[in-house]
């Protein structure tokens, strides 16, 4: 399918799935997912793709949106991350720093999205509008990667995933031929728009022509790691170790803070509805749930916060009746 043919027939009402980055963590989202789908399927049994006009995922987002669009259940995601999630992230046995290199191979991450989607598909060949933000490093500029853009209709979603995953430090940086010629080097759309509920909506209003307050949004974060690691008595005279360790907390705080500005930025747009879905942490949980780790018990723990999350909304039938109204194939004719 070109790319061209994209664009959904109905411009004027939009759904928008957007997911957030945050490395291993966002095996939240796919749980969520899995419960959204749950909720469809009580009124109709289709891909949950087929509840959204809009995908948009940054980094670990951009491998479950790109799955999504691709018509692949949640529940099938979040088992491939569950047991292939030391495939992507090992846990090192060596003293070996990471100074010098990336931490881990893109090997991992890359069985784990063709199992999804395949070697060979394009951006042209998905039926969805899906958008993949990263970062060219070679020119220092942003890039959007838009299944509905012709110019980019060739380009593999794997190299556009990866692309976006290439969290500076972990993964190595993503190689790829550029549109004008020649390659470039690209890195994490997580610097940029790790939440990219702005880009979805803009996107949105700017290609397809909708009005904000023709869109529905539903927003999933994993557990934010916002909360400084270091105690009060870390002092404030900080050079390139206290920087970079424990995270590294410069990118920690960078990632954070512009999720926070984007969140409050769209917020103020005046769509239909803005529901934003993020796992709630705690301070202890979040010394388990780390960007590369994987580990049984961290597994452990993202299950808990999402289980909290499900019972959570159980018992709220506001957002459930929302969420519902959203997912229902009938969404567009109420709004």
């Amino acid at each position: 399918m070109s790319a061209t043919s994209n664009a959904n027939p109905n411009l004027s009402h939009v759904r928008i799935l957007a997911l957030t980055g945050g490395g291993y963590p966002g095996l939240f989202s796919a749980h969520v997912l899995e419960l959204l789908e749950k909720i469809q399927n009580r009124n109709q049994t289709a891909p949950l793709k087929s509840s959204f006009e809009i995908l948009a995922g940054t980094s670990i987002g951009a491998v479950i949106a790109a799955a999504i669009a691709h018509g692949v259940p949640a529940e099938t995601i979040r088992k491939s991350f569950e047991e292939k999630g030391e495939l992507v992230f090992p846990r090192r046995r060596t003293l070996r720093p990471w100074v010098g290199g990336a931490k881990h191979s893109p090997d991992g991450l890359r069985e784990v999205i063709l199992e999804h989607i395949g070697e060979d598909m394009r951006l042209g060949d998905i039926d969805k509008w899906l958008v993949i933000p990263a970062i060219d490093e070679t020119n220092g500029e942003p890039v959007l990667y838009r299944s509905y853009s012709p110019s980019q209709e060739d380009i593999r979603v794997v190299d556009a995933v990866l692309a976006s995953a290439a969290a500076p430090t972990f993964l190595p940086l993503h190689t790829m031929p550029s549109i004008s010629g020649g390659n470039i080097r690209l890195t994490d759309g997580g610097l940029i728009a790790n939440a990219p509920d702005l880009v979805a909506a803009l996107d949105a209003r700017n290609a397809l022509g909708c009005p904000y307050e023709n869109m529905r949004m539903i927003s999933i974060a994993p557990p934010s790691h916002g909360r400084s690691p270091y105690p009060p008595s870390a002092g404030v005279d900080w050079g390139v170790l206290k920087w970079m360790r424990r995270g590294p907390r410069l990118i920690q705080a960078s990632i954070s803070a512009q999720m926070k500005l984007t969140r409050y930025v769209t917020e103020r747009l005046g769509l239909c509805e803005y529901h934003l879905i993020e796992g709630d942490s705690t301070a202890s949980e979040d010394k388990i749930l780390k960007v590369d780790s994987a580990s049984p018990e961290a597994i452990k723990t993202i299950a808990s916060i999402a289980e909290r999350y499900r019972i959570k909304i159980g018992g709220d039938e506001v957002t459930k009746r929302n969420l519902s109204r959203i997912l229902s194939k009938n969404a567009l004719k109420r709004i």
